[in-house]
């Protein structure tokens, strides 16, 4: 077992924990405002900009970064290894796609509402002991915005690469990501890949919002024939009553004609050949769903507060030192002597570009709003005078590698990350840049 083995890691993370990961949000949410959001967009989109060159208002987003939400994505990684363990080839598809299906979960319950943008720079790492996986990423690019993740588990790893790209209408949005998401398996080494599908938000920041995915996904097996095709079904007013179904169909090697392996919902479950429910849509509960932004309990756990970073700026005007200020306050008037600090553990460390540390996003989840609202655009403004400077953040965990039909490859950049971090040199290794230092208004 090496220095940097996933068994070291998931030790040395059980030795920091002072106390079982938090399963809710500790505030009610239930009155989040999003009045004037679809205006708004229309505005911006009127006028020829992206949905990425405007500041949404805070009410529009879930209390995570994007680099957090690709997290939640693999909560059900078990079927990785599950895929893993498969003795036959029908059997790993199987596995695969109800994996590749469930990353798609997380926008069952959460409204229409989307994760906070990352800023340039910005990471987030992430130990589940109980589930056996340490998972970190970084967002290396700004326009468009490109996230990295790197994940392994004991017997599989995934690198995945996000890059975003929103349209919109009046009363609806269009997510149409592009990348690639990449599962190695082990012990032998076998790769699969697919992309993503687009999403469409209809009637975003209301009651009435719905989300539907649409497209066909394809995982294919490196160095063969083999692949299946997940079919997203298109949302169509005259068969509604097809919203969000699924078929997966295998093609083994050459065949002309595909086997049906499931069907069901993408938001619901789905069935194989036999007619047996193989799969389950992970629910958060009904108060998180009514108060909670609909955050499953893995998910309430990856914004979960940690102590101070090195590199967090303690000046009186700074965003991060107001934000600190916020969650001291609240726990001496609640009193909060259950061993849990305002600032909880978290495995040492991280770098404090880490999403944890970023203020906005930690007002937002404090209810907060209209602070929040105020620090974001501080924190985007911030950002632009960087870049217009020319000391905007740099990749620091990942690098560019060559070119992959016209997109660029992202490869880790340190080989034993976790090792690193675990000696505590990895800050040395990075220039850091605060990323959350900003005149808050």
């Amino acid at each position: 077992m090496g220095d940097d083995a996933l068994d070291v890691t998931l030790a040395w993370a059980a030795s920091t924990l002072t106390h079982a990961p938090r399963r809710v949000l500790e505030e009610d949410h239930s009155d989040v405002p999003v009045k004037g959001l679809l205006e708004l967009a229309k505005e911006t989109l009127l006028s020829g900009e992206g949905l990425s060159h405007m500041s949404l208002p805070v009410g529009v987003n879930i209390p995570l970064s994007n680099l957090q939400f690709i997290c939640w994505g693999i909560e059900q990684s078990m079927l990785l290894d599950q895929a893993a363990q498969a003795s036959s080839t029908c059997e790993r598809f199987k596995a695969l796609a109800m994996f590749a299906i469930s990353m798609y979960s997380p926008f069952a319950y959460i409204q229409g509402r989307k994760p906070f943008n990352p800023l340039l720079g910005e990471t987030f790492e992430f130990v589940d002991i109980e589930r056996k996986f340490r998972f970190y990423a970084e967002q290396v690019n700004h326009h468009p915005p490109v996230s990295v993740a790197l994940a392994e588990g004991e017997s599989w790893s995934l690198h995945e690469v996000v890059i975003g790209q929103v349209s919109g209408r009046p009363k609806s949005l269009r997510m149409k990501p592009s990348g690639t998401v990449t599962v190695t398996l082990l012990p032998d080494g076998d790769k699969y890949s697919w992309e993503p599908v687009e999403t469409l938000v209809k009637d975003a920041g209301t009651e009435q919002c719905t989300v539907y995915h649409e497209g066909t996904m394809t995982i294919q097996k490196y160095g063969s024939t083999d692949h299946c095709n997940i079919s997203f079904h298109k949302h169509t007013f005259l068969r509604s009553q097809h919203d969000h179904e699924v078929v997966v169909t295998l093609w083994n090697g050459d065949d002309e004609q595909g086997t049906v392996l499931l069907e069901g919902h993408w938001n619901a479950s789905l069935v194989d050949d036999q007619g047996h429910v193989v799969w389950k849509l992970n629910a958060p509960s009904q108060d998180a769903i009514q108060s909670g932004f609909g955050l499953t309990e893995f998910a309430c756990g990856l914004n979960e507060p940690c102590h101070e970073a090195e590199t967090a700026s303690s000046a009186s005007g700074d965003a991060t030192a107001h934000t600190k200020g916020q969650i001291q306050g609240r726990d001496e008037q609640a009193g909060n002597d259950d061993g849990r600090s305002g600032i909880a553990r978290v495995a040492n460390n991280p770098l404090g570009t880490d999403s944890r540390f970023r203020p906005d996003q930690r007002l937002y989840e404090l209810g907060q709003y209209d602070e929040a609202d105020g620090c974001k655009k501080a924190l985007e403004i911030a950002q632009r005078d960087r870049a217009e400077k020319g000391i905007a953040a740099t990749p620091q965990l990942f690098e560019e590698a060559g070119v992959d039909e016209g997109s660029p490859e992202w490869t880790p950049r340190f080989s034993d990350y976790w090792k690193q971090r675990r000696k505590g040199t990895l800050k040395s290794l990075c220039r850091v840049v605060d990323i959350y230092s900003c005149d808050v208004p």
